[in-house]
């Protein structure tokens, strides 16, 4: 079972309550951290045993969290990793917050205030993506304490591989678990770098997608090095790499228990996927992903094959060029017992194909008993058509709790049919976006019974405006909403400033009209 399984697992959730109804005792604490350590999750334990006299939001939580009427609600918060995590200017009351995102950006004149608040604030990590002016990162680390750095994020700040000397040589990184360097311009120089740095042996996270200068040599490093003792996670999707990528990662040398890996989109082909599905590195994956890359269908069965005895819950498999065996083989249970989340999106009939996905596959896997534990599914890509329709007219086998339906073609005509199906009856988050719905199907999703159980309903780039905003607004049967994304569109600035709370809209500061 991965963390956010276990976080919202009934027992699991017991237990947090009795810590939220008494902050200051270790007991509530202590039986949290035996629950998950008793399920393999070492790391997540380990945070919650030193939680013990720190605040309650410095530890493992669940995304319900957010919703505690102590927090300002002025500020962004979300969670990540566990962790509270709020967006705010340094004057800004985020003292709950576990990991920080300082606002506006970091440079050379602000480094020296954030890192005053953020050791004064005792917080567990930074998040930097797109915020930090490369020249003010040295001063930044040596200046930060190594309890301010055990989560430190630096996406998307054009860092090359002369960073990476910096970052290896830094004392404040001693104690890093997380490491996030997503779309920078590393290379195998950079690679190589971090790997040599003395605190490269305590990372459980590492994020490096997007590095496309990396290639096969960067990502092969990864495995055939042994200084990554305690990784966990290890994303790469995008980083090139190919099949002697995968080879490399096959070959790891590190005593490393990979639970989470992304591959997508890195040209693994055939060869590679199936040499690493054997492989030891494979053996404990409870999530992979290999959207992107194109796999044939002979390849991707030996690969579920491979992964049947082990504890993969989750498969990403968008995009990959599957066919109805893969569909046929997961529908008769030759795949991992333990699949809880699927992404079988992208692979339907489009230009360049004379095959793919429709309706029909949809009905073999919503038919199959051995798929009754399937909790969250994405269809994305998948036209809407009549053996869609069909397929979700009928009671499936599993009871989806999340459901990816983005860039379906599902017009407003086409809503009432979708919404009224069997499948939604316990979908509490629904993904809808770039579908052209309109101000036509915001109304229509507004006023359907069907939706009454949705937390999180996401309509990102489906031509909605005002009175599509009004429609959702105004909505009597989305009781339970918490969250709705409406990325992609932009909304008069009063409309959303009376609304943002209320449907709990994600980025409204960025969906005002100019």
């Amino acid at each position: 079972m991965n963390l956010a399984a276990c976080l919202e697992h009934p027992e699991f959730q017991g237990l947090l309550s009795g810590a939220k109804a008494e902050p200051a005792s270790d007991y509530p604490r202590v039986a949290c951290a035996d629950w998950l350590e008793v399920r393999g999750l070492a790391e997540p334990a380990r945070r919650w045993r030193a939680s013990l006299g720190t605040p309650f939001s410095r530890i493992p939580l669940t995304s319900q969290f957010t919703r505690m009427d102590v927090l300002p609600a002025s500020i962004t918060w979300r969670v990540a990793e566990g962790f509270l995590h709020a967006e705010a200017p340094e004057t800004a009351d985020w003292s709950q917050a576990g990991i920080w995102r300082p606002w506006p950006r970091v440079t050379r004149e602000s480094v020296a205030r954030v890192i005053r608040a953020a050791t004064e604030r005792q917080v567990a990590g930074l998040d930097l993506s797109r915020l930090l002016e490369r020249g003010a990162l040295p001063e930044l680390l040596d200046g930060l304490p190594a309890t301010a750095a055990s989560h430190l994020w630096l996406d998307d700040n054009g860092l090359v591989d002369a960073q990476m000397e910096t970052l290896a040589k830094s004392p404040c990184l001693a104690g890093v678990r997380s490491l996030r360097l997503g779309r920078n311009r590393l290379t195998q120089q950079g690679v190589a770098t971090l790997l040599r740095a003395p605190w490269a042996g305590g990372l459980v996270s590492l994020e490096l997608e997007g590095n496309e200068r990396m290639g096969a040599q960067g990502v092969s490093l990864l495995g055939r090095s042994a200084a990554l003792a305690n990784l966990k996670r290890l994303h790469m999707a995008g980083c090139g790499g190919g099949d002697s990528g995968a080879f490399g990662l096959a070959e790891a040398l590190s005593p490393w228990r990979i639970e989470e890996l992304d591959i997508g989109s890195c040209g693994v082909s055939a060869d590679g996927i199936r040499t690493l599905a054997s492989s030891p590195t494979a053996a404990g994956l409870t999530r992979l992903e290999l959207a992107g890359n194109h796999l044939s269908s002979s390849a991707t069965l030996d690969m579920l094959k491979a992964l049947a005895d082990g504890p993969l819950a989750r498969l990403g498999l968008a995009n990959c060029w599957i066919g109805a065996p893969v569909i046929e083989a997961l529908a008769a249970g030759e795949g991992p017992a333990g699949l809880v989340d699927l992404d079988i999106g992208h692979n339907g009939l489009r230009e360049g194909r004379r095959w793919g996905l429709g309706g029909t596959h949809v009905a073999i896997l919503a038919n199959s008993p051995s798929m009754a534990r399937l909790q969250s599914l994405s269809l994305a890509g998948m036209p809407w058509n009549a053996g869609m329709a069909a397929a979700m007219a009928a009671k499936p086998f599993f009871h989806l709790h999340k459901l990816d339906l983005s860039n379906c073609r599902i017009s407003p005509a086409a809503l009432p049919a979708l919404l009224d199906s069997p499948w939604l009856a316990d979908v509490r988050s629904l993904v809808l976006d770039d579908n052209p719905l309109g101000e036509r199907g915001a109304a229509v999703i507004a006023a359907h019974p069907g939706l009454a159980g949705i937390h999180e309903l996401s309509l990102a780039r489906c031509s909605i405006g005002d009175e599509g905003l009004r429609s959702l607004a105004g909505s009597e049967t989305l009781a339970d909403l918490r969250r709705v994304d409406l990325r992609g569109q932009q909304f008069d600035g009063a409309l959303l400033a009376e609304y943002a709370d209320r449907l709990g809209l994600a980025g409204a500061e960025f969906l005002a009209r100019g």
